[in-house]
């Protein structure tokens, strides 16, 4: 694993940087590859690498419920538009990979989804702020992802087969 984990992203703390390394952890043990930390303000937190190939973008969130709290998760709708640029123009997968209270789960992020606009008491750090913006984002429902702890891919290629 590598990159720089000393810099203070837009809206992530210590916490995040910690948490963020350990499912990266999970995940280069899980799917046989090398997880790299993205720059600052690029538009995925990590990308797995197989030698000097990058073989998928993966976003990262951690949740403090469970994970059938709530019917689906949101994500930035331009991370999403990002994801699917990728995937359609590249032989290169992009998951969201979100640790649950009782999980680790992860979808692709190559399905059309429903869009909404957030609300800025679904982020208590940005409520905190004093951020009133709200933003697009996509719904993705619980049932699109897959526990790693429960189904876990032997490799990249087998997750992007499903």
């Amino acid at each position: 694993m590598s990159g720089d984990y000393n810099y203070k992203r837009t809206m992530e703390n210590e916490q995040d940087a910690v948490n963020e390394m350990a499912i990266a952890k999970t995940l280069a043990a899980k799917w046989h590859c090398q997880m790299e930390k993205n720059a600052k303000f690029s538009t995925f937190d990590y990308v797995a690498m197989r030698e000097k190939i990058i073989v998928a973008f993966i976003e990262m969130r951690c949740r403090s419920h469970k994970i059938n709290v709530y019917p689906d998760v949101y994500i930035n709708l331009k991370k999403l538009l990002e994801a699917h640029l990728i995937e359609s123009a590249t032989d290169t997968k992009c998951f969201f990979v979100v640790q649950f209270a009782d999980c680790l789960a992860y979808c692709r992020l190559n399905k059309k989804l429903q869009i909404t606009k957030s609300s800025p008491k679904w982020n208590t750090r940005i409520a905190k702020a004093g951020y009133k913006d709200t933003e697009e984002v996509a719904l993705i429902p619980i049932s699109q992802f897959q526990k790693i702890h429960c189904a876990v891919p032997r490799s990249l290629s087998q997750a992007n087969q499903r």
